[in-house]
């Protein structure tokens, strides 16, 4: 699980920012100006009394920046930021330097790919997003950044019936599931839970030539400023769909 970083805020500074007092209700995010960039927090419940908000207190600042991103078919991203999907199931690139995936940090933008996803390999009731990630990928030789996330549970699989238990809450075939886990027998499955937020500001990169190639992991090479984001799911609606899929392996999440 995420662990919360304190945060001080001064809560008059924001009164200063929006001209005057103002109500907020626990786990509404604000924008807070930082040194490199604005950034996100998340209210704590203590942090407030039944009129307005009087103290400095914030449950956890999110990253105003990051120069690190992971490859994803990009109709697993739009499902992703749909929330129909919490998770991602990986067993790396081809890439020399990716022979085995590793979570290299549990905290990263998604980057959407779209030469190797295709139709037969998800879900039918999938099929029409994939349709629309091709109008998605409009303009050639630009990287749109519309998400970033954070590592909650890393699972690691080598068991086909407890993969086959995980097939409601994603949206590739089981077959093609099977497949990644089968591919190169002799490592684990991993099976991470992301918990996606929505840039406020997309962010527009162009491809560099070194981000191609298949690889997990691209080094973006510059800080993406991430501004404001919210969560694409409720802390609620995100930890029912959590504990229905940690149920379902009956496992302990391995260390992020």
């Amino acid at each position: 699980m995420m662990t919360p970083v304190p945060v001080d805020i001064d809560i008059r500074m924001l009164q200063a920012e929006v001209g005057g007092e103002f109500q907020t209700r626990p786990g509404e995010i604000w924008a807070v100006p930082r040194p490199n960039g604005w950034a996100s927090v998340i209210i704590k419940p203590e942090s407030r009394n039944s009129h307005n908000f009087i103290g400095g207190i914030a449950d956890m600042l999110l990253p105003p920046i990051s120069d690190l991103a992971l490859k994803e078919w990009a109709v697993a991203v739009k499902a992703l930021s749909r929330g129909e999907q919490i998770m991602i199931l990986r067993k790396g690139g081809i890439h020399k330097e990716d022979k085995d995936f590793r979570m290299v940090h549990p905290e990263f933008l998604l980057y959407p790919t779209y030469e190797h996803q295709k139709v037969e390999l998800l879900k039918s009731a999938h099929h029409i997003s994939l349709e629309e990630t091709f109008g998605d990928n409009d303009i050639p030789g630009l990287l749109s950044l519309d998400y970033w996330c954070q590592v909650t549970d890393k699972f690691e699989l080598q068991d086909e019936s407890l993969l086959d238990t995980l097939s409601e809450f994603h949206i590739w075939t089981d077959n093609y599931a099977q497949a990644r886990l089968h591919w190169r027998p002799k490592s684990p499955l991993t099976v991470a839970l992301l918990r996606v937020y929505e840039l406020q500001q997309p962010q527009a990169l162009p491809i560099l030539d070194e981000y191609n190639g298949c690889k997990s992991w691209v080094e973006l090479g510059q800080d993406v400023p991430l501004g404001f984001m919210t969560p694409v799911l409720s802390d609620s609606e995100y930890e029912t769909k959590a504990d229905e899929i940690r149920k379902s392996l009956g496992a302990t999440p391995t260390a992020v």
